[in-house]
């Protein structure tokens, strides 16, 4: 297989609730290297204001990640 063109290209996901997200981060790895389910959970619960920053995420309508894919 050859490689014959390589661009650049900017991408937005949108996702309906936290628990898509955490779906997602579990199946495409290499977006967050090192994520687990249980060092999520641990992350949420370990300070005042990472519970602040999960329960703003929980009343949020959509939730928007933005890539960026370089040469």
């Amino acid at each position: 297989m050859d490689v014959v063109d390589v661009r650049q290209e900017a991408l937005r996901m949108e996702f309906d609730d936290i628990a898509a997200v955490v779906h997602f981060l579990r199946k495409v790895i290499w977006i967050v290297p090192g994520f687990t389910v249980d060092a999520y959970n641990a992350w949420r619960n370990s300070t005042p204001s990472s519970r602040a920053m999960v329960r703003s995420w929980l009343t949020r309508s959509v939730f928007l990640i933005d890539t960026h894919r370089r040469r």
